[in-house]
């Protein structure tokens, strides 16, 4: 029998491994997001569960760059921060 779907578990921060310090976390490497999320949707995958840790400034706009390219790998990276920027605006405001 074959899955009817195929998935992947993906390592965005461990902080055994990236000590949380900014740029050594695979959720920073925002051509690393692409290209894997990219390359696992063209070779079937459907499903994708990641894991990291706390650490919004570090990591929070590449985490919230993966839920965007989840929806659509072909996004480009000014449509990120066109996204991303006034969501920050709003909730600066709020503070």
């Amino acid at each position: 029998k074959k899955a009817k779907k195929i998935g992947v578990y993906e390592y965005l921060s461990v902080y055994a491994w990236d000590n949380d310090l900014p740029g050594r976390a695979n959720a920073t490497h925002f051509d690393f997001l692409k290209k894997s999320i990219k390359g696992y949707y063209e070779n079937g995958a459907r499903v994708y569960l990641a894991e990291t840790n706390i650490g919004w400034i570090s990591k929070g706009l590449g985490q919230y760059i993966t839920s965007k390219l989840l929806w659509d790998y072909r996004l480009k990276e000014i449509h990120w921060l066109m996204i991303f920027i006034p969501g920050v605006l709003v909730l600066l405001l709020l503070l």
